[in-house]
């Protein structure tokens, strides 16, 4: 009795495994339509962090490579993970290095803020990213940090047919950059250097179809570079 008891335990586990699995898997398609947001983006930026009469400035260039992934729990509020690599140029008066692939991470959140008269559409950005480079010949290393707060002005247009796009969103922007530099050479004091940067945003957004969409832009000011990057929405 016991035997064919265990045979209908083990008979109905292998039946209801597949439905659960399913059921599993189901659940998790519909937690993240509409919901889940992976990013492809390239940034190219370059800074300036000021010294004094002991430091002198520093000219920072970066170029980074990153994956972004986030989760829209409404329109004003997506949370995103970033990470990928960051290639380091920087220079003054009396040296210059060269770091490339330093590991990058960092987290973020986006949203609406407000609907405008005529369609027009008021948004946010605010990032921090994270890189630690190396200056192998004097020796020392760098922690970098860097907080990015956007708020940006934009409108969708229908595109037109033979563009063979949905649609194009040109938009337009203020950023705030807060950047830090500490680096600790070999003995034992750490320098730091901080800047703040205010810039302008301009660039557009080009909505292939309901999934994919296309970004290219830049900024002007404090922190001048460009941008572009890819986003697939589930």
């Amino acid at each position: 009795m016991r035997k064919i008891v265990a045979l209908l335990v083990m008979i109905g586990l292998v039946f209801a495994a597949p439905l659960a699995y399913a059921g599993v898997v189901d659940k998790a398609q519909d937690l993240a339509k509409d919901k889940l947001v992976v990013g492809v983006d390239y940034d190219y930026t370059k800074s300036t962090l000021k010294g004094d009469d002991n430091v002198p400035t520093r000219k920072l260039v970066t170029n980074d490579a990153l994956i972004t992934l986030g989760y829209k729990l409404s329109d004003y509020l997506t949370p995103y993970g970033i990470m990928g690599s960051t290639w380091v140029n920087e220079k003054t008066d009396t040296y210059k290095y060269v770091d490339g692939g330093c590991l990058t991470w960092g987290f973020g959140l986006t949203g609406k803020v407000l609907d405008l008269p005529k369609g027009a559409l008021l948004s946010y950005d605010v990032n921090r990213k994270s890189f630690n480079s190396e200056n192998e010949k004097d020796g020392y290393k760098v922690a970098n940090a860097k907080w990015n707060t956007s708020l940006m002005l934009s409108k969708e247009f229908a595109a037109p047919a033979a563009l063979k796009v949905k649609s194009v969103t040109p938009y337009v922007g203020y950023k705030y950059t807060n950047l830090t530099q500490k680096d600790k050479g070999n003995g034992s004091n750490t320098l730091s250097l901080t800047n703040n940067m205010h810039s302008c945003l301009l660039g557009t957004k080009i909505a292939i179809n309901d999934s994919i969409e296309a970004k290219i832009g830049g900024s002007i000011g404090g922190e001048n570079g460009v941008s572009a990057g890819v986003t697939y929405k589930f």
